[in-house]
Parts: C-alpha cells; sequence; structure tokens
C-alpha cells in the first residue's frame, strides 16, 4: 500500500473527523471500504477510532514518512506541545510536560526533557505560531533563559518530584516553532529547530551542539552554578 496514501488518509480523518467517512472518501476518491481495509493494514480500527487521539494519529502519521509541519497544522498549541512530548519520549527522554513553580521566582516550562544518559536536559519552549519574527525570538529567547535560572534555583524541589533531574550536569534551552526554515541558535545558548526537524535535531544532537557552538548551561542540584547566566552573555 502506498504510504502517499495512508498519510492522506490520516490527514484526512484529523481535518474532517474520524466519523465522516464518506466526506473522506469524496475528497481522496476512495470507497469507504478501501479506506477501512487501508486503516486496518496499519493497526487502526475505523470503528474504534475514538480510542485514538490527535497525537496518536499524528504520531501514525510520521511512520510514513509524514511531514510533521504539515501534521502540526491541524493540532492546537496543546497538542503541539504533547506532539513533541511523545516524539521525545519514543527517543527515551524522561519528560515532563507543563512543569510549574509558584512564586516568589515562579516559572513554567513547556517541557523538560532529560536523557540521564548523557546527563543534559534540554528546556523546550513550542511554538505553535504561523510566523515568528526575529524580534519576538529573541524575546522568547530571554525569557526562557530566566526561567532556567528559577527552575536551578528551585532544583532541589524538584527532584523530589522527578528524581533523573538531579542526574543532569547541563541544559540547553531549545524553542520548537512551527515553521522555520532551518536548525540555528539564538544567542550562544539557545537552539531553534522547526518541527519538521525535530527528529534530525534529536538524532544527531552532539553535531548541532558543536556545529552551532552551542554553551550548555551548567545546572547541579547540590551545587548552584549561575555564572552562565550573567546577562552580558545575552
Amino acid at each position: 500500500m502506498s504510504e502517499r496514501i495512508i498519510r492522506e488518509i490520516l490527514l484526512m480523518i484529523l481535518r474532517v473527523g474520524a466519523y465522516d467517512l464518506k466526506k473522506i472518501s469524496e475528497s481522496l476518491k476512495i470507497s469507504e471500504e478501501k479506506i477501512i481495509e487501508i486503516l486496518e493494514s496499519i493497526g487502526i480500527s475505523y470503528y474504534d477510532l475514538e480510542k485514538y487521539d490527535k497525537i496518536d494519529l499524528a504520531l501514525k502519521y510520521l511512520e510514513f514518512k509524514g511531514d510533521p509541519e504539515k501534521i502540526s497544522e491541524y493540532l492546537d498549541w496543546r497538542d503541539f506541545e504533547k506532539f513533541i512530548e511523545k516524539i521525545f519520549r519514543n527517543y527515551g527522554y524522561h519528560v515532563v510536560r507543563g512543569l510549574r513553580s509558584s512564586p516568589p521566582l515562579g516559572f513554567e516550562i513547556d517541557l523538560l526533557a532529560t536523557d540521564v544518559f548523557k546527563r543534559r536536559s534540554y528546556v523546550i519552549d513550542c511554538k505553535h505560531w504561523r510566523r515568528s519574527r526575529e524580534k519576538i525570538l529573541k524575546e522568547v529567547a530571554e525569557d526562557l533563559i530566566e526561567r532556567i535560572r528559577r527552575l536551578v534555583k528551585k532544583c532541589f524541589r524538584i527532584k523530589r518530584i522527578y528524581p533523573w533531574i538531579k542526574e543532569s550536569d547541563h541544559v540547553i534551552p531549545i524553542i520548537i516553532t512551527l515553521r522555520e526554515t532551518e536548525t540555528r541558535k539564538i544567542f550562544d545558548k539557545v537552539i531553534v529547530a522547526p518541527i519538521h526537524l525535530l527528529k534530525d535535531l534529536i538524532e544527531n544532537i552532539d553535531y548541532y551542539i558543536d556545529l552551532l557552538e552551542i554553551k550548555p548551561i551548567k545546572i547541579s542540584c547540590e551545587t548552584l552554578e549561575l555564572e552562565d547566566f550573567k546577562q552580558k552573555d545575552l
């Protein structure tokens, strides 16, 4: 079965809804029976589609070489965060979504992904924007670094709930956008990548850290090292 046909069916399900089989059939010019057969061939029962959320269908779409940017257009910002979370989880990361801390020094982080083997964490901001201006991205990057500063200061408390965080020696800020042309950096610490290049970034993260000359931010739950956060570095 053509991967292109499978991708088109999954996209249409997300676009018009799982229960409008007639509309999906008319749009793709494929019989309703054939659509049901194709879905079953990839492990999805049409009659049990309510068991699958948007993220499950989006990840299934990626399995068949789908474009993450295209599928993300059918996800709202909450789904976009969950989508990115599951991609990191599928690569073996420990992930916390919606990490919050109350004042004083309160903060909110979209995703905190930890690679315990490399002893490195990534603080990720998910931006489901159609367009992003450079000035705004720089403001987001500055704010993200400030949130990491606050995260470091509350590391003792956070590690009680998420103990694997203490395995990190460094943290790298990442901004994932809906549309960017390439993986690049802002300042010398923040990686910016489009969703369609996220898998490439994850699989080749060390290469990009070297290529972009990213300076990981030191983090320790035993000794708080804040020298990396000096404003002059920005």
